[in-house]
């Protein structure tokens, strides 16, 4: 059963990002000028898993878009055309976002019924699932949690780009994903006040921005030159 809603959103992608902006260099001033005798506390793995990231991706976009699946266990498209779709954890209700500039209204459907319209980008869903589950492998069990009961006005990839060092990924629940290309990750999440990074061998560790703004500790260095790097990143987005 199909109906569609364009609902106001609480906060535009455009305000989110830049309460993220703001919020970062808030941080990175308060660094500057925090001690260096003490590193800052991890979160538990249960923060970890409570936010939201990219752990899998596969461009096509030279034909159809990029697929993705998120930590939550959803799956999505973000098509060449700007209009979005994304199956919940459960495998069977799907989400449809059209593009923003008209009016980005979302239709609710199912994987096994839906209007004939969406035929083809419900095909290419598919299909970058299967892909994706096929092919890539899973992201750290640190920062996924599935999400068994679907709920409406799931977590979706607004936008994506590549730069000389990393993918970019924007997230509408406030989240900036920074992919590295030497196997690195760095995930701000504005709603949770938060920032993951993810090394080369896949350890994962959370802490509270607020924890890093009072910390100046040699062993964040790596991870205070991302979170300055994604701070650049985010101001070429809202430019």
């Amino acid at each position: 059963e199909e109906s569609s809603s364009s609902g106001m959103k609480k906060s535009s992608s455009a305000e989110q990002l830049q309460k993220i902006r703001t919020r970062v260099m808030n941080v990175i001033a308060q660094q500057n000028k925090a001690q260096t005798d003490t590193p800052p506390q991890c979160c538990s793995v249960a923060e970890s898993k409570k936010g939201c990231a990219v752990t899998k991706w596969v461009d096509y976009s030279f034909k159809y878009g990029l697929g993705y699946k998120l930590s939550n266990g959803t799956v999505g498209v973000l098509f060449n055309d700007n209009t979005k779709m994304i199956l919940a954890a459960d495998e069977k209700h799907v989400e449809f976002s059209d593009r923003e500039r008209r009016g980005g209204a979302v239709s609710y459907m199912t994987i096994d019924s839906f209007p004939e319209s969406f035929k083809k980008k419900m095909t290419l869903l598919k299909y970058f699932k299967d892909y994706m589950n096929d092919n890539l492998q899973d992201g750290p069990d640190e920062i996924s949690q599935r999400q068994q009961q679907y709920v409406a006005g799931l977590p979706v990839l607004n936008k994506w780009l590549r730069t000389q060092h990393a993918i970019v990924f924007r997230l509408n629940a406030g989240v900036v994903q920074v992919n590295f290309f030497d196997h690195t990750k760095l995930i701000l999440n504005g709603p949770r006040d938060t920032v993951t990074y993810i090394n080369k061998n896949a350890e994962t560790t959370t802490y509270f921005l607020s924890d890093i703004a009072k910390s100046n500790h040699a062993s964040i260095d790596t991870l205070s030159s991302r979170i300055a790097y994604a701070s650049d990143i985010i101001d070429h987005m809202l430019s």
